[in-house]
């Protein structure tokens, strides 16, 4: 019996401790994040070309948009190098800045922010007065069981 009277005064006394709200206290430091508004994959799409030569020389050389190619016949061997030229393309990503100040958490009753009418050593005492009379309801009932 001790033991359930001394749960609920800790509930009691928890529940009064527990009822507090966690608000964040601007501060006079902020930085700055960059979020990525647009990130998609981009394909390029060239036009096909297609370049033929006949010769009766050893050599031949083709030129495309982006590639060569050179073809010798040496020995009886036809010798054939196909070059892909560098490509460099340049593209925008769309990027945001947002700026953010720094805060500071910091917890205290919610009825100093919500309501300024009702002290707020009212809700205290009420959630005492509770507590006290569960604990008396428990021990007036305890007492009926045994006698």
């Amino acid at each position: 019996m001790k033991q359930l009277i001394t749960i609920v005064t800790i509930l009691g006394l928890a529940g009064t401790i527990a009822c507090t709200k966690t608000i964040y206290i601007p501060t006079d430091r902020s930085h700055k994040e960059y979020i990525t508004l647009r990130d998609t994959i981009i394909e390029i799409v060239t036009q096909g070309e297609s370049h033929s030569n006949r010769t009766s020389d050893t050599t031949s050389l083709l030129q495309g948009n982006g590639a060569h190619s050179m073809a010798t016949i040496s020995n009886g061997t036809l010798h054939h190098t196909l070059t892909i030229e560098p490509r460099q393309d340049s593209i925008t990503i769309q990027m945001q800045e947002i700026h953010t100040i720094d805060s500071i958490p910091y917890r205290h009753p919610p009825n100093e922010i919500e309501s300024k009418s009702t002290p707020s050593w009212a809700y205290h005492l009420i959630i005492m007065a509770i507590t006290i009379l569960s604990t008396t309801g428990i021990l007036m009932a305890s007492r009926f069981r045994k006698g």
